[in-house]
């Protein structure tokens, strides 16, 4: 029997997995990597745990925190805009911002109504001579 693992090993775990959903890794893949490439010596119903806890923690990445596609897409693209930043592609990291706008419906233009402000009238007096 394996020992359980300390909280911070279970973060580590769950961001590993967070990683292969982002990069849209299968579940079967997901499995195949925790039983050959870790030593994390847990079954698949514990992997189909870490992928939930996963799943979660994108969809708390997005605003609509039941929106697990939304929050993939938003941390995707964070990813993408951090890289081109790193290798300062300013190009590619204005795409992504264009993306961003358009997943969070930034994209349309508002029309805002002004109304004219009320008529007035100016009177101009002279100031009396003094003298």
């Amino acid at each position: 029997m394996t020992a359980r693992c300390t909280a911070a090993e279970h973060d580590i775990r769950t961001h590993a997995v967070v990683e292969l959903l982002l990069v849209g890794t299968p579940r079967q893949e997901i499995l195949r990597y925790v039983a050959e490439d870790t030593d994390w010596g847990i079954n698949e119903r514990q992997v189909d745990n870490y992928i939930k806890g996963a799943r979660d923690v994108i969809a708390k990445t997005a605003e609509r925190s039941t929106d697990v596609q939304f929050g993939l897409g938003q941390q995707r693209l964070n990813r993408l805009y951090n890289d081109a930043l790193r290798v300062q592609d300013l190009r590619t990291a204005l795409g992504v911002v264009r993306e961003q706008n358009k997943l969070h419906d930034l994209t349309t233009t508002k029309h805002v109504e002004q109304s004219a402000p009320e008529p007035f009238e100016v009177v101009l007096t002279r100031k009396p001579d003094e003298g």
